[in-house]
């Protein structure tokens, strides 16, 4: 099986590829980390800006993503309905540390 960096590099990465994504992110989360890293880079260094937040948003409701989507792509509460974590507003945003914290807890060893 490819790694979620492999698929994310592929020169023809589509929403089929997209799609791919999130059924590895629903199935183990802590797969999203390379996510979060490139999401904190430079837009300009990262390929594919356009569906990073997309991507980190299927596995976990990372507050810098939502605040990115509401913010940026001008989303609104209910555009978060499409998300398996959200359940009539009563999610809670995963903050940067919370994050890394869980991580440290959930992330297989290396």
């Amino acid at each position: 099986m490819e790694s979620v960096e492999d698929i994310w590099k592929d020169k023809s990465f589509d929403e089929s590829s997209l799609s791919v994504l999130e059924e590895i992110l629903i199935k183990d989360p802590c797969k999203v980390s390379f996510f979060v890293e490139q999401f904190h880079e430079p837009k300009n260094r990262v390929l594919g800006w356009d569906f990073l937040y997309l991507i980190i948003l299927y596995a976990l409701p990372y507050k810098p993503a939502i605040d990115y989507a509401i913010g940026e792509e001008e989303w609104a509460e209910e555009d978060f309905s499409e998300f398996e974590w959200y359940s009539k507003g009563g999610y809670s945003p995963v903050l940067e540390t919370e994050f890394l914290n869980w991580l440290s807890y959930n992330a297989p060893n290396q």
